[in-house]
């Protein structure tokens, strides 16, 4: 067992992948073979209404969490600290509220 033996390399292993690497090969799109693919298919059409029905649903459950942190936070203000800070953080998120939605609107 020489020193040669110490460089050779299996052609099977795999060497480590760097971040940027990884989020470079994401970036850069679908290999141009899927593309001529996708061009060629006549068959190939994506489900929009069960890819508007997931994006719904995700809207929908992001803002009921949300409105389950704010409720979070107030419980907690209110029960479990001093009043006055309960009073000020309470009223505080109720103002923060109002002028969310009246700047949407």
């Amino acid at each position: 067992m020489g020193s040669g033996d110490k460089q050779r390399k299996d052609p099977f292993q795999l060497g480590p992948i760097s971040p940027f690497d990884a989020a470079r090969s994401l970036l850069q799109g679908p290999p141009d073979s899927l593309l001529r693919f996708e061009a060629c298919s006549r068959t190939f059409s994506a489900p929009l209404p069960l890819l508007t029905r997931c994006y719904y649903m995700t809207l929908v459950l992001g803002g009921t969490g949300f409105v389950a942190a704010l409720l979070g936070i107030a419980t907690y203000a209110w029960e479990g600290l001093q009043q006055t800070v309960g009073i000020v953080t309470v009223s505080c998120l109720g103002v923060s509220v109002v002028a969310g939605v009246w700047a949407v609107l």
